[in-house]
């Protein structure tokens, strides 16, 4: 089972380079890689969802996606689910959107994003698994790691309470070098998250092109799992994908499960 997780930069502002030209190669992408479950992060254009929900349709994924229901953002038509997609090979047998606390986020751009956590609840031969997609605080102030916080305190908390079935928790955790950040990594424990030593390798590269941010490459994105002994799977990969031309201000992640 591959699980791939990446976030397209589908930001439908003026500042986002080639948006159209890009979602098309993304979706290409996405319909030739071998991965059975994608999460996206930031595909907030409905217009776009609807392209690449129809398209990876044809390549047999099933998608969280229902009705593309849209809201307006200072004249620009944003998506319902805070950019979050989940598109899988395997049936969906249902999915829900929890949205953060946009109180913590009022005086940012994030609180335009609605963000929170995308589930969707798999039925595959081996069972049901539980995947959650999300995304958390940008960095913009101060306080932002203590936002990020209190969102993965939320996304584990939910988590917590399904122990029904094995899960897979992706997505830009907007947090560098998580292993080193002993809160974070408290609740990843607590919560029977497993860190994976390749998790160093950087997502968001200074030498990408469509990086307009100064500084280091960072490690944003990551997927874990948990609960898979009992079906008699474990990890078997972890890594970022690094594609021969960028496709987005991120790189895709992939973990694989034997």
């Amino acid at each position: 089972m591959k699980i791939l997780s990446f976030n397209i930069w589908d930001l439908p502002m003026w500042h986002v380079k080639d948006r159209s030209d890009r979602i098309k190669k993304i979706t290409d992408y996405l319909k030739t890689s071998d991965a059975e479950i994608v999460c996206l992060q930031e595909s907030f254009d409905p217009r776009h969802r609807k392209l690449i929900h129809g398209e990876m349709a044809s390549a047999g994924f099933a998608s969280t996606d229902k009705n593309f229901e849209s809201r307006r953002v200072f004249f620009r038509k944003f998506d319902r689910t805070g950019g979050l997609a989940v598109f899988s090979k395997f049936p969906i047998i249902k999915n829900e959107f929890i949205p953060f606390n946009r109180f913590l986020s009022i005086f940012s751009p994030e609180y335009f994003g609605r963000k929170g956590m995308l589930t969707a609840v798999l039925q595959t031969p081996r069972g049901k698994i539980i995947v959650a997609n999300t995304h958390l605080y940008r960095n913009f102030s101060f306080f932002d790691r203590f936002v990020r916080h209190r969102q993965m305190k939320k996304v584990l908390d939910y988590l917590n309470n399904e122990k029904s079935a094995p899960v897979i928790l992706a997505g830009d955790f907007n947090e560098d070098f998580l292993a080193a950040k002993e809160n974070f990594l408290k609740i990843l424990g607590e919560g029977g998250f497993r860190m994976f030593q390749e998790e160093a390798a950087p997502s968001y590269r200074k030498n990408n092109p469509y990086n307009f941010l100064l500084g280091n490459s960072k490690r944003y994105d990551h997927i874990f799992c948990r609960g898979f002994e009992s079906i008699n799977m474990k990890p078997a990969g972890h890594s970022v994908i690094y594609t021969p031309v960028p496709l987005s201000d991120h790189d895709p992640i992939l973990l694989t499960i034997d």
